[in-house]
């Protein structure tokens, strides 16, 4: 891999010149949920099943509750 002290010493400098900082501050977060909500009925059970196997098992609890958009499992 590559490595800053790769490239020459004047190529750094260079870029040291034009680097400019920015601070943003951040006022809200949204989210959503997508959890195969809009998927059919065995597909979900598969995507829950898999995270079950994989040791995931909050992710398999959300598709479980909130991956059934109508009216749940």
């Amino acid at each position: 891999p590559w490595k800053v002290t790769d490239a020459p010493r004047d190529f750094i400098a260079q870029l040291l010149e034009v680097l400019r900082g920015v601070e943003v501050q951040i006022e809200s977060v949204e989210g959503k949920f997508k959890v195969s909500q809009n998927q059919l009925d065995d597909n979900r059970d598969g995507v829950e099943q898999a995270f079950v196997q994989a040791g995931n098992r909050g992710m398999a609890v959300l598709v479980a509750k909130r991956g059934y958009a109508k009216g749940g499992k």
